[in-house]
């Protein structure tokens, strides 16, 4: 009988530890958290601010190429004008196998807040209503390997 259970328990064990991986090659990017928030700037006025918290996971421990941010405008209103696309180097941390880090976007509207990107006005004619956007987040390890694209949920800027 204490045979069996000792094989049982073996092979209970043997089975957990064969739990397939979270990492891959390609480095994977999911959306934790988006925040919103109005707060004073530095000029002394309003300003809305937009914090995307990523988490970046790779097996190989090299995601610390670049991230590319894509602001989508929504179909409606279409004013495809004030979409954009950005790249910027990943931010320096420690290599390691089965990586993951937590990354962080930050961008305000409205007036200059210290770390964060600014949004900038709209650049369409129509009056200013606000309008949908989408955010989508790509990472290029330093292999070349491109991650898949995290994609927000619409969010509403002022503008």
């Amino acid at each position: 009988m204490k045979a069996k259970l000792l094989f049982l328990f073996v092979f209970a064990a043997v089975l957990a530890g064969c739990k397939k991986s979270d990492f891959t090659t390609k480095p994977q990017v999911e959306i934790k958290s988006v925040k919103t928030a109005e707060i004073i700037s530095s000029t002394g006025g309003m300003a809305k601010i937009y914090e995307f918290e990523l988490t970046v996971t790779d097996k190989e421990g090299n995601a610390q190429g670049e991230i590319i941010i894509d602001k989508l405008d929504a179909p409606l209103p279409a004013c495809q004008q004030n979409s954009f696309t950005e790249i910027f180097p990943m931010p320096e941390f420690p290599s390691e196998t089965n990586q993951k880090v937590t990354v962080k976007v930050k961008y305000a509207y409205g007036g200059s807040v210290t770390g964060y990107s600014n949004l900038g006005a709209s650049l369409c004619t129509s009056p200013l209503e606000p309008h949908i956007a989408i955010f989508r987040f790509r990472v290029v390890d330093k292999g070349g390997d491109t991650s898949n694209a995290a994609q927000s949920d619409p969010i509403t800027l002022p503008f």
